[in-house]
Order: C-alpha cells, then structure tokens, then sequence
C-alpha cells in the first residue's frame, strides 16, 4: 500500500513537471532558430561554431579595404585567365556589371582601388617590420 502511495506521488510529480515543461516549450513551426529570434543587430549563437560578424558591425575602412583588394584580385585572376587563352571579361567587369557603372565610373574605382592597395601593401610592410623587430628586441 505504500508503495502504492509513493508510486502515485511520483507519477502525479511528474505529470505536473512535464506540464510545466510543455507550457514554457514554443514549437517551432517549421523555423530555424535565426527565424524564431527577432532581434535585429544580434547574430544566433550556437555551441562550438564559428560565426561570421554583422556587416553592420565591421567598421567602414575595412569594408572599402576588402572591397578595394578583391576588385584587384578579380583583375589579377581575369589576367590569368586571358593567359590560358580564355575570357576573363567575366571577373574584370563584376563589379561593374554589379553597380551598374560606366566606362569611365568603372576605370575610376578600379585605379582608386589599385592606389588602395598598393598604399596599404606599404603600410603593411612597415607594421610586419616593426612588429618583427619588438619580437627580436624582446
């Protein structure tokens, strides 16, 4: 008889926990996790993975600095290219074609972009320099 009781007790324990449990839990529908969270700025964490930053969050001079190098690297590879014998119309004109720019707009941002990174190759010389003296001097 006791047993009874403490089995009873036990289940009705467990009814309520498990009904407590189902009140708080939101099925999905369907969503992912990304559309279940409204938050605007925030990007979903999950355990163990890396995760690409907002855009929003990437401070300007980096943007225009990786924009700038990757219009010189599709010029670089559209050389290639052309080196094989093939067209590499394709990867010198993506941007342009992307934007929408002119002749001239396009040779434009394509000089500034050269000009970019050039001048940030040098920089970066000089930091490399730096930084490799201060580990040999420590």
């Amino acid at each position: 008889m006791k047993n009874a009781k403490t089995f009873t007790v036990v289940c009705l324990l467990a009814l309520v926990i498990g009904g407590l449990g189902l009140k708080t839990f939101s099925p999905t529908r369907g969503e992912t996790i990304a559309q279940q969270r409204p938050a605007r700025n925030t990007v979903p964490t999950t355990p163990g993975t890396k995760q690409s930053p907002n855009p929003r969050q990437a401070p300007e001079h980096v943007v225009y600095r990786l924009f700038f190098h990757h219009l010189v690297a599709l010029k670089q590879r559209s050389e290639e290219v052309e080196r094989q014998g093939k067209s590499g119309k394709a990867l010198r004109q993506h941007y342009k074609t992307k934007i929408g720019l002119k002749d001239k707009d396009a040779d434009l941002l394509d000089q500034i972009a050269e000009e970019c990174d050039r001048d940030t190759a040098k920089v970066d010389a000089k930091a490399q320099k730096i930084s490799h003296d201060r580990r040999r001097l420590a």
